[in-house]
């Protein structure tokens, strides 16, 4: 028997401080993070959520182990829960149709429909807000309140902003007309994912869901699906580089100690993580995502753009990413991979299996039919 004596230090904190200690790989307890919640310029999940520039080039072996982390990530995680997001999308008619439609529902929809600007802020802070929650230390503090602003500003950015400036890039270049469409079911799978993140103490980055999209007006060509899919994808991918950039010059010359650059520092992460995903999975080659546009035109194009999505997807999101996960990975493995079995379910029932949907049936109803009349004699 060994005893072993170390000297403890014991420091009083104000009210309302959340205290989180590391174990140490020895078993004894090690100084880890003393983040006061109530000061404007605390930490949160986001603020340092991703790894900059500088700190993952640095170590080019970091870019071999993102590949085969991000090769689980994509497997486990992000392909299931991204294909179930497209069928809901897809089946959105089909949902809407079975929830009851009580006065005020209809009210409200009449309502998004008319002003779907003002809607689609409204469905927005909401769902910033649900995504609060996958902040391990959200609650009533300054804190939990700055990380609701920066995954508004966020969604607002990925969301709106990219569709309007894809939008006009459209309309120039191919003159189609563009729709902005509204889907406040979406913030079912909204609370799903943060469900999710917390059961796997994961890094908080499925942050865009449903409520937002952006549809072509009219009837369209392959090659105009194809290439209005690309600027799509493109102003998005965009816009997350210039995030992940500015942040990586940010985190480098500043330090986020007061409200106004923590909330900065929360948004551009919040803006890189959602971005890259998103084009990432939706690059995919499967039906109800946008990758098939792409692929069924131009194959080399499509492994062109799909190529450049997944680079940028594993260098900078999954190192960051999977590095938080923490506990058993057996239990880890399990949760993620029933998770992935039901998305998987949902999707080739609807594909396979599902009814018409009640468009289509009633499409199906009036269509002409030829009559056999007998001889009158």
């Amino acid at each position: 028997a060994v005893v072993v004596e170390q000297p403890v230090t014991v420091v009083a904190f104000p009210k309302g401080t959340v205290v989180r200690v590391a174990e140490a790989s020895g078993g004894s307890a090690a100084a880890g993070t003393f983040v006061d919640r109530s000061n404007p310029g605390a930490p949160s999940s986001f603020t340092h959520g991703i790894n900059s520039v500088a700190s993952i080039f640095s170590n080019p072996v970091v870019i071999g182990v993102a590949a085969a982390a991000g090769l689980a990530l994509f497997l486990l995680i992000a392909f299931p829960a991204e294909l179930l997001n497209s069928t809901i999308s897809e089946q959105y008619p089909r949902f809407a149709k079975r929830v009851p439609r009580a006065p005020w529902l209809t009210r409200f929809t009449s309502w998004l429909e008319k002003t779907p600007i003002v809607g689609g802020l409204a469905i927005t802070l909401v769902a910033a807000y649900i995504f609060g929650f996958a902040d391990p230390g959200f609650g009533f503090d300054i804190t939990s309140f700055r990380v609701v602003l920066a995954c508004f500003i966020a969604l607002f950015i990925v969301g709106y902003l990219a569709s309007v400036i894809s939008g006009r890039i459209i309309r120039r270049r191919w003159k189609l007309d563009t729709v902005m469409e509204l889907k406040p079911l979406g913030l079912i799978l909204t609370v799903v994912g943060v469900v999710l993140s917390r059961l796997l103490d994961f890094s908080p980055g499925f942050l865009l869901g449903l409520i937002l999209g952006l549809s072509i007006v009219g009837s369209t060509t392959a090659a105009q699906r194809a290439k209005t899919t690309l600027v799509q994808a493109g102003v998005v991918f965009v816009l997350a580089l210039a995030g992940w950039v500015a942040y990586s010059i940010l985190s480098a010359t500043t330090n986020p100690d007061d409200f106004g650059t923590a909330l900065l520092f929360d948004t551009l992460v919040a803006v890189t993580s959602e971005g890259l995903t998103a084009v990432f999975i939706g690059m995919l080659p499967v039906k109800f995502l946008d990758g098939p546009a792409v692929f069924e035109y131009s194959k080399p194009l499509w492994a062109a753009s799909f190529l450049v999505a997944a680079f940028a997807f594993v260098v900078v999101i999954v190192p960051s990413a999977w590095g938080e996960l923490n506990g058993s990975l057996g239990v880890w493995i399990a949760i993620v991979g029933a998770f992935a079995l039901v998305a998987v379910g949902i999707y080739l029932y609807f594909r396979f299996w599902a009814p018409p949907l009640p468009e289509d049936a009633e499409e199906t109803e009036q269509e002409p039919h030829s009559v056999t009349v007998g001889n009158p004699e």
